[in-house]
């Protein structure tokens, strides 16, 4: 842009303009290090700021999409049956932090919208791990948890498959001494092997519904950038889409034989995924990732995930 361009000017007669167009406007900011304060102005009058193209056209694409649905609600054939009040209760305990929720509020979180995790056991001192040792089925994963510490396996704060009481114990007293410094809790998990690994996430959009992603998991999910992206609430139609859409469907449907994946349970996790999006607009971004899924008729699980609630408006 040249020096002599009042871009603030142009966002704050744009934002004017899209006030009142009674249709969605959305904007590419490329430079937004240099124009943040373009931006911000966007921001202000309801306009959602994308950086690159892409984004901007799948949302687009997402509000095309929806405009052909029958509405905002979920139709009643869509809405599953869950307990809100409970979930109600854990957002509202870290209402407007522009923090992630610890990871057993996470769990508690999805327990009460019927999606499931592995099997996990919270951990507060070495007692409490002696008798996971005990009580669990290996192999078993070890997990750290902390405020700063969003991605668990850069910082070293993930053990896989852990085969023995001596191993887990080990690699606790590893783990608490790399990350002391992190003030970490610790969380043990089965260590499940042989499903389909899959992302799903939910991200707010300002002005907008919720944006519902899915694609493929694990380590795949940066390198193949397989995500689909649709508004929330899912109606059952678009589920079935996302899934089929995705540049992994093949490995669901069963490569050379392979038995396919249950995608009926994860349609339904989709489902209940976009339900709870569309239910608390205080949630900022979810991210399921991985999410096992396995042959069909075998229930899957969350095996990682991540939960952040929006800041207050002042941006405290």
């Amino acid at each position: 842009t040249a020096p002599f361009v009042d871009c603030a000017g142009i966002a704050r007669s744009l934002g004017a303009a899209a006030r009142g167009a009674g249709k969605p406007v959305l904007s590419q900011v490329i430079t937004l290090e240099r124009e943040s304060e373009v931006a911000r102005l966007f921001g202000e009058s309801g306009i959602p700021v994308h950086e690159f193209t892409e984004t901007a056209a799948r949302t687009l694409a997402a509000l095309t999409r929806r405009g052909k649905s029958p509405g905002p609600e979920s139709p009643p054939s869509a809405r599953k049956d869950v307990r809100r009040a409970e979930a109600a209760q854990i957002i509202g305990r870290h209402r407007e932090s522009g923090r992630f929720l610890p990871p057993n509020e996470v769990q508690g979180l999805l327990e009460a919208y019927g999606i499931p995790s592995v099997p996990t056991r919270w951990i507060s001192d070495r007692t409490d791990l002696e008798q996971v040792s005990r009580d669990m089925v290996y192999p078993l994963v070890l997990k750290a948890a902390a405020a700063a510490m969003i991605h668990k396996t850069d910082r070293g704060g993930v053990a896989l498959d852990l085969r023995s009481r001596e191993e887990l114990l080990s690699s606790y007293e590893a783990m608490s001494g790399r990350l002391a410094g992190e003030n970490p809790s610790f969380y043990v998990q089965e260590h499940k092997t042989g499903g389909r690994e899959v992302f799903i996430g939910a991200k707010a959009n300002e002005g907008l519904p919720p944006l519902i992603l899915f694609g493929t998991g694990g380590v795949f999910i940066e390198a193949l950038g397989d995500v689909q992206v649709r508004l929330a609430p899912l109606a059952p139609d678009e589920i079935l889409d996302m899934i089929r859409s995705s540049r992994g469907y093949a490995v669901l449907e069963g490569l050379r034989g392979g038995k396919p994946a249950d995608t009926d349970w994860l349609a339904d996790v989709l489902g209940r995924l976009s339900q709870l999006a569309a239910d608390f607009p205080e949630i900022d971004e979810i991210d399921l990732n991985p999410v096992l899924v396995f042959d069909r008729g075998v229930k899957g699980a969350v095996a990682d995930a991540r939960v952040k609630v929006k800041g207050s408006p002042a941006g405290g």
